[in-house]
């Protein structure tokens, strides 16, 4: 629609269709690519044999995506694999991960199943270690990553913006963000006022399987799974599982599964507030023995962090590690992030006027959109003097109380910063 036919519905008081709308902003969709990745499906003798999407659901590395990305739905003869099975004996996927500064994911780590139920087309998996140049190497203790909220499903309305995360084929080897709006829901075959599918008007490909339908919040609200066409009319509907109908059922089965309780600590979803508490998180497998060295044959660039990590909130159990703040720096005019603001933590009791190197317990830099996250942890227990600067703002002196039971990832709301 063009500007003048705009502004003559206009004043005639005529609707406007909503897909004149806007849609989601930038800063959601870059927040959300930072915590979508890119996942390699190895076959039993760890080559690459597909591609599929995932998102990051909590800080620990737990990757929410489809079933079809790890079981075969159909006999492939090619590499032996018979309709049901795994498509790797455990479920083994190369994780590539986003950052801003990138433009192809880099290939870092290994994951592995740790459930997966085809008839909802869902599956969830584990980091279990990083890929270098001398092969599969542990995961560090303090092993974290940004990840995303669950969304809140029961606001949903037909007609919300929603974006498709993920790596379609057509789209090759970098992240492609598909846009649409939501077109309807499917009903629950055992509660027809349940819903379970999303229907949408995105346009994701077959890779984009496994990858996050979000909102303009940046949550989840389902994962994109299939596509059905209309032969004769070649009339499509995107379809999308929503995460509501998928952790309600994990919820079910919790009590006869506590490993899985305990890998599901960390994840954000109203759904798994009352779930069963577990004594600690379970520790990763070592991946040294599934994944074999072979596996740092795929054709990829060896981890090159070049910005800090964002985690959000934590496992349930404190550790004697410390605990890592995670913020973001916004300017508060416009309200966008401050890339390179630096974040200074001082021991309690220091002016933040006359600090020397000694007082400095932990900082951390904003990264292009702003988000920062402190290091190394510090511990808990006491009321930190902040400082926070940037290149032509105002600093702002903060005070940060941790409290003893404190989390290991303390998420702090929006700092806004004004120009000098």
């Amino acid at each position: 629609m063009k500007l003048k036919h705009i502004l003559l519905a206009l004043s005639l008081g005529l609707a406007i269709p909503s897909w004149v709308e806007a849609r989601l902003p930038a800063q959601t969709i870059n927040y959300a690519i930072s915590r979508t990745v890119w996942l390699l499906i190895l076959d039993k003798n760890l080559e690459e044999v597909a591609s599929c999407s995932g998102a990051f659901i909590n800080p620990k590395g737990l990757i929410l995506t489809a079933s079809h990305c790890i079981r075969a739905t159909e006999d492939i003869p090619d590499i032996k694999i018979k309709k049901g099975e795994l498509i790797h004996p455990e479920g083994l996927t190369v994780v590539g991960l986003n950052s801003p500064d990138r433009v192809k994911p880099s290939i870092e780590l290994v994951a592995k199943r740790v459930i997966d139920n085809p008839l909802f087309d869902v599956a969830v998996l584990q980091v279990i270690g990083r890929i270098s140049d001398n092969g599969p190497q542990k995961l560090p203790d303090d092993f974290s990553v940004p990840y995303l909220v669950i969304g809140d499903h029961d606001s949903m309305q037909i007609g919300d913006e929603i974006a498709v995360m993920g790596f379609p084929g057509s789209g090759g080897d970098t992240i492609t963000v598909a846009p649409g709006a939501i077109t309807g829901f499917t009903a629950d075959e055992k509660d027809p006022n349940r819903r379970y599918e999303m229907k949408h008007d995105a346009e994701a490909g077959p890779g984009s399987s496994g990858g996050p339908v979000i909102n303009d919040k940046a949550e989840i609200l389902a994962i994109h799974v299939r596509i059905y066409t209309n032969a004769k009319t070649a009339a499509k509907s995107m379809r999308a599982i929503l995460t509501k109908p998928i952790f309600e059922d994990l919820v079910q089965i919790l009590p006869q599964n506590p490993q899985l309780a305990a890998y599901l600590q960390g994840v954000n979803s109203n759904i798994l507030k009352n779930m069963p508490v577990v004594a600690q998180t379970p520790t990763s497998p070592s991946p040294t023995a599934p994944v074999t060295p072979p596996i740092a044959q795929v054709p990829t660039t060896p981890p090159q962090p070049t910005t800090p990590l964002t985690p959000p909130a934590p496992i349930t159990q404190p550790t004697a590690a410390g605990v890592i703040v995670q913020s973001r720096i916004i300017d508060a005019v416009s309200g966008a992030g401050i890339p390179g603001a630096l974040v200074g933590v001082f021991r309690p009791g220091t002016n933040p006027q006359t600090v020397t190197k000694n007082d400095v317990v932990a900082t951390g830099y904003a990264d292009q959109q702003g988000y920062i996250q402190t290091k190394p942890p510090f511990q808990r227990g006491g009321s930190y003097p902040v400082v926070i600067m940037a290149k032509g703002y105002q600093s702002l002196s903060l005070t940060l109380d941790v409290p003893n039971n404190a989390p290991d990832i303390l998420e702090k709301e929006d700092v806004y910063l004004r120009r000098k």
